[in-house]
Parts: C-alpha cells; structure tokens; sequence
C-alpha cells in the first residue's frame, strides 16, 4: 500500500512524527556539542598547569638520575683508586677461589656469587656497586621515558664499571698480572 492509498493524512502525521524524531535527536546533539566544549575549555585551562607538573617532574626525576649517576662515578674512582694503591702482589686463595667460581662455575647463583666476591674484595666491590647502582639507574630511566642521552652516561658507566669489576674478577682468579 503506497503513501496514497493512505491518505496524505497519514503521510502527513509520518512526515511529522520524523520531523520531531529528528528536532529531539538535533537538540541532544548540540547538547552534547555544547558538553564537549565546556570538556574541552576545562581541559585546556588545565593544561599550562599540568604541563608545567609535567616539567618539574621530568627535571626532579633527570637530577635525581644524575645524583645517582655521581655517586656511581664516585665508586667506579674509588674502586680504581685503591686498585691502584692495593700494593697486593697476589690475591688471597678465597679471593681466587670466588673468582674462579664466578668466572666458570656460577652454577645456579650467578648473583650470589657475584655478591660474594664483590664482599670479598673492596676494590671489586666498589666497581659492583656502581653496576648494580646504574644498573637501577637505567630501569628508572626506562620506566620514565626519560631518554636516550642519559640513557647513554649511565650506560656508559654501567659499562665501564662491569669491564672494571670482571677485569679484578680475572685479577683474584690469578688469570693476569697487576
């Protein structure tokens, strides 16, 4: 049944009816326009001070990465200090002992090892401990998306102080000369 079959009264009253449907929903919209104005003005008032947050907090994290980062240098220059003034002629046989475990033989507890010789030797544990401390120093690093150049001091110290600590590790296992 056409339109005309029923009449231009029912035709009508349907045109009206989708002419109020359509006035309702027109209304909600531009509810829902002025809604997500006021959501969006709010949240640009809001922005300078967040991101203002945002940079004090990057600036606190970067100094506290760099405080850290100092105090790795400091023990990686102690380490090579008393290497240098140790006068040891050779390493005392539970210093080789650790070493050599750890070195070939770190089994199941490679840590553990590495702790124990690092106790053992205070020079070896000067250079761990600006390992473990940079170490540390690059997960926070990580985990704030602080980017890639501090990345890279720390890194270069981790590096620098893991090369130190296995070089003394090689001392005490008595594989080279002081």
């Amino acid at each position: 049944m056409s339109t005309t079959e029923k009449g231009p009264r029912w035709a009508w009253g349907q045109a009206n009816a989708r002419k109020e449907l359509a006035e309702v929903a027109e209304r909600e919209a531009q509810a829902a326009l002025e809604r997500a104005k006021r959501e969006r003005e709010a949240a640009e008032k809001n922005l300078p001070g967040l991101e203002r947050a945002v940079e004090a907090a990057v600036k606190h994290d970067q100094a506290s990465i760099h405080g850290g980062l100092k105090l790795a240098e400091q023990h990686l220059a102690q380490g090579r200090a008393l290497e240098k003034t140790s006068g040891q002629a050779r390493p005392d046989l539970e210093g080789r002992q650790l070493a050599r475990s750890f070195l070939y033989a770190p089994g199941e507890r490679p840590v553990e090892l590495l702790e124990r010789l690092a106790t053992h030797d205070p020079i070896a544990g000067s250079f761990y401990e600006a390992v473990r401390s940079t170490s540390a120093l690059i997960a926070q690093i990580a985990e704030r998306g602080l980017g890639s150049e501090l990345h890279d001091q720390v890194d270069d110290v981790n590096c620098a102080g893991w090369r130190a600590f296995t070089s003394r590790a090689r001392w005490l296992a008595g594989e080279v000369e002081p």
